[in-house]
């Protein structure tokens, strides 16, 4: 009897811990059910939330609704009228370049016209690209030349290409100028300086271009340290231990283009940021600080100035007494004088007199080259008076059949 019941209060203990389990995972599966419920709506909420901010977005700046899958082209859109882009910008934009090359004989090379078509082909834009390097010279010769174009040219892009042919004592002054005019012409313009391999290690010349850098905002392509890391014996990448031969010349286009990649990837981020700025907080675009100041800043050396007073007297002003000299009247004219022509292949010998009286000598110029070079140089170390009769004396007819004209810097009418 008793074991009868104990059977039958077990049964019921089971029955009952059975129903409590039951309450137990019904109540707990209601809450989950619940909670589920809060947390879908809450989802649901917030998603209405986004589509409507993204909506507004929309309607706000339509130009960068896109910018999270096609950030590129919502730069492009946004800064294509943008005025005040340096090259970094508008290469990061896509918009179209100019570049100028000024240099000696190593930046008269094709691998500058590589460097144009890789800036083409890289940032699918077209890039225009004039070259006034001359072989055998110096920052002085850059400086005319870049003073003899038309005035309005203006480039956003130059690579500056000297420092084997100057003279230590006179590149620092020379090579400023240049600087300053490339600047004067367009104080919005991005300068590469290339230090150049045929120096083979950093000499007073490339530390002075160095020096410059932070200064001017010159960014330095370092073909020294290219050619060192190269892997290639110097002799495999210059033929005549001066000038890059083919392989060279890639090592030049690659130094020159990994500075351009890097300048411009910067300027990429920069307005990058702007743009995710205005499209998060849902507002117009603020280009304060993005678009450049122009450079305005005083010259290192203050003799630098007295290049500024320039003239350039074209040997169309200057009247052909016989086959090998040239004549003008020079009224109270004062500066340093200076030449451009081409020279000859063999001895090439330059006198010049004023009323007679021999002001310069340049005696015999064994010109090596088989074939006619322009040059432009400087003559007299220090500003004279011209006033009188001055007669530019060549020794060949070839010669002076090849005479462009005389510069005078520091120039000053009497």
């Amino acid at each position: 009897m008793n074991s009868e019941r104990m059977k039958i209060l077990r049964i019921t203990i089971c029955i009952l811990a059975a129903v409590c389990m039951l309450f137990a995972a019904a109540l707990a599966g209601s809450k989950f059910w619940q909670h589920e419920k809060r947390q879908s709506a809450d989802i649901t909420k917030l998603q209405e939330e986004i589509f409507s901010k993204e909506k507004t977005k929309e309607v706000f700046i339509p130009e960068i609704y896109q910018l999270q899958s096609d950030l590129g082209n919502s730069l492009f859109r946004q800064f294509a009228e943008s005025e005040g882009l340096n090259a970094w910008q508008k290469l990061a934009c896509r918009k179209d370049i100019s570049l100028l090359v000024v240099g000696d004989s190593i930046g008269a090379r094709t691998w500058t016209y590589d460097v144009s078509e890789w800036i083409e082909r890289n940032y699918q834009i077209r890039c225009t690209i004039r070259n006034l390097s001359m072989g055998g010279n110096t920052s002085y010769g850059g400086y005319v030349s870049e003073k003899l174009l038309e005035e309005e040219t203006a480039f956003d892009l130059v690579i500056v290409c000297y420092g084997e042919n100057d003279l230590p004592e006179l590149f620092a002054r020379d090579y400023e100028a240049l600087i300053r005019e490339l600047y004067r012409r367009n104080d919005r313009c991005c300068i590469i300086s290339v230090l150049e391999s045929s120096q083979r290690e950093y000499t007073e010349k490339m530390q002075q271009i160095i020096r410059f850098a932070p200064y001017y905002e010159l960014c330095l392509a370092d073909t020294i340290e290219a050619f060192d890391r190269s892997g290639y014996a110097y002799e495999v990448l210059s033929d005549d231990g001066q000038h890059p031969n083919e392989k060279g010349g890639e090592i030049y286009a690659e130094t020159v283009e990994r500075v351009i990649s890097e300048q411009t990837a910067d300027a990429y981020q920069k307005l990058q940021e702007r743009v995710l700025t205005a499209f998060s907080e849902q507002e117009e675009i603020d280009l304060a600080g993005l678009t450049t100041a122009g450079f305005s800043k005083p010259p290192l050396d203050q003799e630098v100035i007295t290049y500024e007073a320039f003239r350039y007297i074209p040997s169309r002003d200057f009247q052909r007494i016989n086959d090998t000299d040239w004549e003008i009247q020079l009224e109270g004219m004062s500066g340093i004088l200076g030449i451009s022509r081409n020279m000859c292949p063999g001895i090439n010998a330059l006198k010049i007199y004023l009323d007679d009286e021999l002001v310069y000598d340049s005696g015999e110029v064994n010109w090596r080259l088989q074939y006619a070079l322009k040059t432009v140089d400087r003559l007299l170390p220090e500003a004279r008076m011209f006033q009188g009769s001055m007669r530019v004396s060549f020794d060949t007819k070839e010669a002076a059949d090849q005479f462009f004209g005389i510069v005078l810097t520091d120039f000053t009418q009497l």
